[in-house]
């Protein structure tokens, strides 16, 4: 929140994904290629490591919007957290 106050809050919406050590940041900015992209790449992956240093291959991105329909997709929270059934677009964990 802070890095975003201090880019005139040019962070609109924000995606991580992760595979084991790697991990795929994605920001759009409201202001598409504007001079904050290389301060705000240098700063998630410095918060990043402080906050998670089990990642050791953080990739920041800033794609122009996101092409996914949150009302329809998975979400997943986590790795090998028991999800295992998919119930109208959203896992659903197995009772047992």
């Amino acid at each position: 929140n802070a890095m975003n106050e201090e880019c005139g809050g040019n962070i609109i919406h924000f995606m991580m994904r992760y595979e084991g050590s790697k991990a795929r940041i994605n920001l759009v900015l409201k202001e598409p290629n504007s001079h904050h992209e290389e301060y705000i790449s240098a700063q998630t992956k410095k918060i990043m490591a402080e906050t998670f240093p089990h990642f050791t291959d953080v990739t920041v991105f800033f794609p122009a919007h996101f092409d996914h329909d949150y009302t329809r997709k998975f979400k997943i929270i986590g790795q090998g957290d028991g999800l295992a059934e998919v119930v109208g677009g959203y896992y659903k964990r197995k009772a047992g």
